[in-house]
């Protein structure tokens, strides 16, 4: 959603890593659609996602994109190699749509239990 801070990082020299818990939707706007507006689910999931570690690439940056979760670990290891470096990092976890029980709590905020 700020992309447009990677070249900015990168230009500076900035060691930064942003971390994208991509589960191809809007996520927490989708939560709300669905606990909150009786599942009213409007333009908040995407068939179509770019790829956010190539953009990182593009703009100057280290990306890596983590569908593995045995590879969060190494992951994280060379963006901070990146950022010792001077390299700002973006790592693209792939996570899964669903949420943990405990989760729905937040929802009563919205008028729903």
């Amino acid at each position: 959603m700020m992309m447009h801070v990677l070249p900015v990082a990168a230009e500076y020299r900035h060691g930064v890593t942003w971390c994208v818990l991509n589960d191809r939707a809007l996520g927490s706007i989708r939560d709300i659609q669905e606990f909150g507006m009786s599942n009213r689910i409007i333009d908040t999931d995407f068939g179509v996602q770019p790829d956010f570690a190539k953009i990182a690439e593009a703009c100057g940056c280290y990306g890596e994109q983590v569908v593995d979760p045995n590879a969060v670990d190494g992951a994280i290891a060379r963006a901070l190699a990146a950022n010792e470096r001077g390299i700002p990092a973006v790592l693209d976890f792939i996570v899964a749509r669903a949420r943990m029980q405990q989760t729905y709590e937040h929802y009563t905020f919205y008028g729903k239990s």
